[in-house]
């Protein structure tokens, strides 16, 4: 009996011995990343949208595919499998615009248009698809209104099954608030609310999401909160801990800080996101780096293209200014971070180039490694994929 007890021992030890080395013989799964950039055309059918592999290790980027035959596809994302973008179309001119589905093979490099649907407003500007990949957003600027689509088996989009209209503006400045105009539709860390931000109206509009519904949304006005007069709210991003939400004010120039509670958005703080604010800002994109350490937002002009770099508080989520790095261009429009973190692209939309810098992760600063000619970039997304 000793014997056999022994011999199963040993017989264990050995398996996992080979198991331990077979670990390391195994061949590493190859990982390969892309940019996804979105494009105004100039009103006309071209390219529109373009596909870049990214090193992770110098910033380098190469052209690997383009779209075919989109106009003005100004703001896009990748679906949560990577297999599919979503795009607006046909942003700022006359009539409806779009929203349209293109597949995208990571291995292969390629893109294939799947399809598009009408975006129920004139001048689509910002889409999100839900985590559980069921539902599209899309938010209409011009004719203030958020249209919902289904998703289908192939990534395609359905026919718009919701569409929720809005008029007021708050009238603080004359000319850009008279009417309502949405900017982004944000789905909060639970994926509970949907927030989107009124721009003319100096709303966060709040919205209880249900992905498991025929119609996933339904108004939450007593959520809905009133910003500063004339701040215009644009984009938002959350902290990865989710009790954290921050706001880029188009208008005010300026970021506001909100403390997060079941939905509800509480003021923290509201700070310039300009090194020299304007009498009326044109700041347009905020981002939080992966481990929340770090928030970066872009100003363009008049006088300052810059992005602002803050520190974050761990405990509380206020910001420290660490500085403000121009961003060797004209009008960044929108900007990300690639899934490593060392490294921030922007895309300069006048002056028809995308720019690449690496960041320090200790200090958060930044430095131009490179840039990329694209004609008029204005939406920049990454993703990392296993080969």
């Amino acid at each position: 009996m000793v014997q056999l007890l022994s011999a199963l021992r040993i017989h264990h030890l050995v398996a996992i011995l080979a198991a331990y080395v077979l670990s390391f013989l195994a061949p590493v799964q190859a990982q390969r990343t892309y940019l996804f950039v979105g494009t105004y055309t100039e009103g006309r059918p071209d390219h529109g949208v373009f596909v870049y592999s990214f090193d992770e290790g110098t910033g380098a980027l190469e052209l690997v595919a383009h779209g075919e035959d989109l106009t003005n596809p100004s703001f896009l994302t990748v679906s949560p499998d990577g297999g599919t973008l979503y795009a607006c179309t046909e942003s700022k001119m006359a009539g409806l615009g779009s929203v349209t589905a293109l597949a995208f093979d990571s291995v292969k490099g390629e893109l294939r248009l799947l399809n598009k649907q009408p975006s129920g407003g004139e001048n689509p500007v910002h889409i999100t698809v839900d985590p559980s990949g069921r539902w599209v957003v899309n938010t209409n600027y011009t004719e203030a209104s958020l249209s919902v689509f289904p998703v289908q088996a192939d990534g395609s989009l359905g026919e718009r099954a919701q569409q929720l209209r809005f008029k007021e503006g708050s009238l603080a400045l004359q000319g850009r608030q008279d009417a309502a105009h949405l900017h982004a539709a944000v789905l909060g860390p639970d994926n509970k609310y949907l927030y989107v931000t009124d721009l003319g109206g100096d709303r966060i509009r709040v919205f209880h999401f249900d992905p498991e519904a025929a119609l996933p949304l339904l108004a939450a006005d007593s959520l809905t909160i009133r910003t500063a007069p004339g701040s215009g709210p644009r984009h938002l991003a959350f902290h990865p801990n989710g009790h954290t939400a921050y706001c880029i004010e188009e208008l005010g120039g300026t970021i506001a800080v909100y403390n997060v509670d079941q939905g509800r958005l509480s003021l923290l703080e509201r700070l310039p996101a300009y090194a020299k604010r304007p009498a009326v800002g044109n700041s347009a994109d905020i981002h939080i780096t992966a481990d929340g350490r770090f928030l970066y937002a872009s100003n363009r002009g008049p006088g300052e293209n810059s992005l602002s770099i803050h520190r974050v508080d761990p405990t509380t989520g206020r910001l420290t200014l660490v500085g403000h790095e121009p961003t060797s261009g004209d009008q960044p429009r929108n900007f990300t971070l690639d899934p490593s973190d060392r490294f921030l692209l922007v895309a300069n939309l006048a002056s028809n180039e995308i720019v690449v810098f690496r960041r320090d992760p200790a200090t958060g600063l930044l430095k131009k490694q490179g840039s990329t000619k694209v004609l008029r970039p204005s939406c920049l997304s990454m993703r990392r994929y296993d080969q």
